[in-house]
């Protein structure tokens, strides 16, 4: 399987042209994937396939300052399907835009996104469409995130909709032995296409006690069982090269 293949292109210093497969640069979590780094082990319900996890196309990046907000603009659409593989898990047309304005808030700098995306399969004439609003929130060393999306189906079903908060809190002052160590903290409201709204909350830690060795486990609560929402312990060792 092949994640992510493309071309890149500096257009001017604030323009910045790709064309190939890269992750979907839909809200927070989605264009991360690089599972190892990331806080938990498991992703939000809600941050699980809103958008299709990867897209084939061409994405326009546009990066730029005004009066103190820092403001990164993408669009992504289709070109054509050259680069679509046996085993894609691509099935159609996606197409959609983020726009992300940050600023230095006294200690802390802080983030708002707004995403819009639309897709469809490529046997099909209807298109499904999401939403969604993110936040990331820098201050005393702790790494606030959290996402707010809502996906309104093609064939009519009910939406999808959830929220999560994720905190990531620097535990480094416990024991000297604590560097890169962080515990980390979420809550998640995620409601399916059918039956009642679940909800959860996460308890972790993630410690990285040398630059090749990542160390997280994580406890997971629900209300419900869901595809999306599996309960339990969680933990695992990551070696990097």
């Amino acid at each position: 399987a092949i994640e992510r293949v493309y071309a890149e292109v500096l257009l001017t210093p604030a323009l910045t042209l790709r064309i190939g497969k890269v992750f979907t640069p839909f809200g927070l979590w989605n264009p991360v994937h690089r599972a190892p780094l990331t806080w938990t082990l498991d992703e939000p319900a809600i941050a699980d396939e809103i958008v299709p996890v990867d897209m084939t196309g061409l994405t326009l990046l546009h990066r730029t300052r005004w009066q103190g907000w820092s403001l990164d603009t993408t669009l992504y659409g289709p070109a054509q399907d050259f680069l679509r593989f046996p085993k894609s898990a691509e099935k159609g047309w996606l197409a959609g835009g983020r726009v992300a304005a940050g600023r230095p808030l006294g200690p802390a700098f802080a983030t708002i996104g707004l995403n819009a995306a639309a897709f469809r399969r490529f046997d099909e004439r209807a298109w499904t469409t999401a939403t969604g609003l993110d936040l990331e929130l820098n201050v005393w060393r702790h790494q606030l995130s959290g996402e707010l999306s809502f996906q309104i189906p093609a064939g009519g079903e009910r939406p999808l909709q959830g929220l999560y908060l994720e905190d990531a809190i620097p535990l480094e002052r416990l024991t000297p032995l604590a560097h890169d160590l962080y515990g980390v903290v979420r809550f998640e409201c995620f409601q399916p296409r059918r039956g009642a709204a679940a909800f959860g909350g996460l308890l972790g830690f993630f410690w990285r006690p040398t630059p090749n060795v990542v160390l997280r486990a994580d406890y997971l609560w629900a209300s419900r069982v869901l595809d999306r929402l599996q309960p339990g312990l969680h933990g695992s060792i990551s070696l990097l090269f």
